[in-house]
């Protein structure tokens, strides 16, 4: 029993250090096994990098192209309106009427009241601010006459509608070396500014892309802006007025949805009657 209780311990110290040594060598393989892979790593991480940096050129090669190909899409557009390409632009601007008051001249002449009228009526179409402005010299030999004037238009712009209150006189400094200054009208409208043409930076003869050209549309531009009317009317449609009576209207809508006749009833005295000529 001694020697069982003896050998034991040494048979369990045996095994004790074999557990050790083997675990010794298999730590020390699996420290080996950790530098061989990070030797890898270190190895392939400047493949890695290579890597990455050609996928962002890629993608920035790609955005570029999208780029590319939605702007030729939108310069295309462009190029094809000829709105686009010459466009008319339209501002605010004053107009102005000058009336000439010869000194010692009492009121108006026939020619110059029609003119006040008519610029009093373009005023009512076209004004955008709604304010009609007089101006009369100040200190000038006419100034009497040109107050007397005044009260002549203030009389023919009330007498086509105008509100007293939408009227405005002041008073500016002429010229010293002008014996009569005007009276001068003004409201502000808008202006049609029209393109300027005629240019022609590439040779027609030697475009083969079979794309309108940047003169093409420019003459009928230019004509539209100075034909126009009222350059309000390029930028929006107008409102519909309610000076029209709208009775007739729709008794003659409520007869073409009856299925009946929409044109008055003629009496018999109006109807044409067709002899026989035998």
């Amino acid at each position: 029993m001694a020697r069982a209780r003896t050998t034991c311990p040494s048979a369990s110290t045996k095994a004790i250090s074999g557990s050790s040594s083997s675990n010794a060598a298999g730590h020390k393989s699996q420290i080996l096994r950790k530098e061989h892979t990070m030797s890898l790593l270190s190895k392939s991480r400047p493949t890695a990098l290579g890597m990455i940096a050609l996928s962002v050129l890629a993608l920035s090669v790609a955005g570029c192209k999208t780029t590319g190909e939605d702007h030729e899409r939108v310069l295309g557009w462009t190029l094809v309106d000829p709105s686009e390409r010459n466009p008319i632009m339209v501002t605010q601007a004053p107009t102005h009427l000058a009336i000439e008051i010869p000194r010692g001249r009492p009121g108006l002449l026939p020619e110059q009241r029609a003119n006040v009228i008519q610029f009093v009526r373009q005023f009512r179409r076209e004004s955008t601010t709604g304010k009609l402005v007089i101006a009369a010299p100040s200190g000038a030999p006419n100034e009497v006459d040109a107050v007397n004037a005044i009260g002549i238009i203030r009389g023919l712009v009330r007498a086509e509608g105008v509100n007293p209150h939408d009227l405005i006189i002041e008073a500016y400094t002429p010229a010293e070396a002008d014996p009569a200054p005007p009276l001068k009208l003004s409201f502000v409208r808008h202006s049609a500014e029209a393109p300027d043409c005629g240019k022609w930076p590439t040779n027609l003869a030697e475009d083969y892309r079979n794309l309108p050209y940047q003169n093409f549309g420019c003459s009928t531009q230019r004509n539209l802006a100075a034909m126009v009317a009222n350059p309000q009317d390029l930028l929006g449609p107008r409102a519909q007025t309610t000076s029209r009576p709208s009775e007739r209207r729709d008794e003659v809508w409520g007869k073409w949805v009856k299925g009946q006749t929409t044109g008055a009833e003629k009496s018999s005295d109006e109807r044409v009657k067709v002899k026989d000529a035998n």
